[in-house]
């Protein structure tokens, strides 16, 4: 409507986006607000734009000691940099990125496991702690953990959209509104290499390494694999369950694998 378009103007404008489109992105980022672009070189800085809804460029690689909380609809643009959590403050919430919606992009997100007391609390690259609050997308990012992307409690109005990525480690998520991912590697890190999702799910020419378990979360999921392969091998409904690793058996079972338009028969 006339009203956008104003806005969008004065977007492009006064923020220095690139083009029209640059401009209209961050409006439907941020729920039809302007964000400011700004550029951040720590992470106190990082935390204070991003918890503000703003459209957050990095201008160099940031090692943190604390966790970075996006506010919904915000956009964190690594603009290739690696962000890396070296310690913890809090152990018992180990996370690189803590998000509830928003746009992660040309980024890649590493750390370590820490100790809380006697326990161990594996790193997690993206963690949503209780849901989403709105769409979450993950575009050109390198995410690396026990937990690559780890997403706890039903968000079933909203969607997950992961493209152009590569994520080492387990992949988890609770009950969406569904799934896609999009020319993604997904590898083994810190001893895991899983997809557990609990949503309906769409894989669009991914890649696997071998041995890598499909780990469904919940009975009743349909899970549709177009043009994938595992350590080079292309997937076929024949050859799903040689490829993979099912688990646990029962669950997968009980869902519904679509590969390349023909249903996976189960032995």
């Amino acid at each position: 409507d006339t009203y956008k378009v104003l806005v969008t103007a004065g977007a492009i404008q006064s923020d220095s986006f690139a083009d029209a489109t640059a401009a209209y992105a961050a409006l439907d980022a941020n729920d039809g607000n302007v964000a400011a672009k700004v550029s951040v070189a720590n992470v106190d800085e990082l935390n204070e734009k991003l918890g503000t809804k703003q459209l957050v460029q990095m201008s160099n690689n940031i090692d943190a000691g604390k966790d970075i909380v996006m506010a919904n609809g915000a956009v964190l643009d690594g603009s290739g940099y690696k962000l890396n959590k070296t310690s913890d403050v809090d152990p018992s919430v180990n996370a690189g990125v803590k998000t509830v919606g928003g746009t992660i992009k040309n980024i890649e997100v590493t750390g370590v496991s820490v100790q809380d007391g006697a326990k161990t609390r594996g790193f997690r690259a993206v963690y949503a702690t209780n849901g989403l609050s709105g769409d979450l997308v993950i575009d050109n990012a390198t995410l690396s953990g026990t937990y690559a992307l780890n997403i706890t409690g039903a968000s079933t109005e909203y969607t997950l959209t992961v493209k152009n990525s590569k994520l080492y480690g387990w992949t988890s998520y609770a009950p969406l509104a569904g799934a896609k991912f999009e020319n993604v590697t997904f590898g083994k890190a810190e001893g895991y290499h899983n997809l557990k999702p609990q949503a309906d799910t769409v894989l669009n020419e991914c890649n696997f390494d071998s041995g890598f378990v499909m780990d469904t979360g919940a009975e009743g999921v349909t899970i549709t694999l177009n043009k994938c392969k595992v350590n080079g091998t292309t997937v076929t409904a024949a050859k799903f369950e040689s490829l993979f690793a099912v688990e646990p058996d029962i669950v997968t079972k009980n869902c519904t694998i679509v590969v390349d338009g023909e249903t996976v028969a189960f032995n």
